[in-house]
């Protein structure tokens, strides 16, 4: 640089988000359609692995700011609560009230939307963490690859995420627990029909749940108690809906903690958010 060139300006994004799930990406079309300019932060490499039962309820899908509709992988208008080994509970409905899609997938869609839109930056496979989050009239985000500075601040990354820990803006109270395996039906077979369903009690202070898609099913565990092996409760959950796999059926087997709470909110001095369900 010559004498008297003066230093190029750093660009400033009006948003940063930290995440990008559903409620990161949708809030980042959100901003688009607004005409502010995004940067997006997601810590693993796209497309990523999430476990998720995929399915999005009307009002959900209403939500959406961009079109869907290629990755649904079916609908429903049928859905059943059960209380596990006493009765069942089927409602029908005269239209779709349950859409399907494969988290992965869906998740990936949502950032390729929105890679269409001017003023939309997608850094991945770059962990953002406490300390690398600075407010002094700007954000400064810093991963291990770059700064990034931006007026306001929106963290997706989950209720114990490193935005939520670090404004304290929701209260967790306590840890629910999930096990899912995704069965395709290429090694996976069931003894009849299975719609949408939640049976309640299947697990100890907790629930099952089986959602079909047109080419697997989901099929998972949630539950409040401790000590219990998630591993073998969802093997005996498979077989008692009728489910015979080729292979071991757990292959697929992911498990994470859940946070639960959040309903104290507490206002940041600063321009941060936080969204997700």
């Amino acid at each position: 640089m010559k004498g008297g060139d003066m230093m190029p300006a750093r660009k400033i994004w009006d948003v940063a988000i930290i995440g990008a799930g559903p409620g990161g990406s949708n809030a980042a079309a959100a901003a688009l359609q607004d005409g502010l300019s995004v940067v997006q932060i997601e810590r693993f490499k796209f497309p990523r692995q999430k476990p998720c039962a995929g399915g999005i309820t009307n009002k959900g899908l209403r939500s959406l700011q961009c079109n869907v509709v290629p990755v649904i992988r079916s609908n429903w208008s049928v859905f059943e609560y059960n209380l596990w080994g006493d009765r069942g509970s089927m409602f029908t409905f005269g239209s779709t009230v349950l859409s399907m899609v494969v988290r992965p997938e869906f998740d990936n869609h949502l950032v390729r939307e929105n890679l269409c839109r001017n003023n939309f930056t997608f850094f991945d496979g770059e962990r953002v963490s406490r300390e690398g989050i600075h407010y002094d009239g700007l954000f400064q985000i810093v991963t291990p690859k770059r700064t990034v500075l931006a007026r306001q601040l929106i963290g997706a990354d989950g209720a114990n995420g490193v935005v939520n820990r670090l404004f304290r803006i929701t209260h967790i109270q306590k840890y629910a627990y999930a096990a899912e395996v995704n069965l395709t039906r290429d090694v996976a077979h069931s003894e009849k029909p299975l719609n949408p369903c939640m049976d309640l009690f299947a697990v100890p202070r907790g629930y099952g749940w089986v959602f079909p898609k047109n080419d697997q099913w989901s099929v998972g565990l949630y539950t409040f108690a401790r000590g219990i092996n998630l591993k073998q409760e969802l093997l005996s959950y498979l077989h008692a809906k009728g489910f015979s796999v080729t292979g071991d059926p757990l292959a697929t087997f992911e498990a994470h903690a859940i946070p639960v709470g959040g309903w104290r909110v507490a206002i940041p001095p600063v321009p941060v958010y936080v969204v997700g369900d």
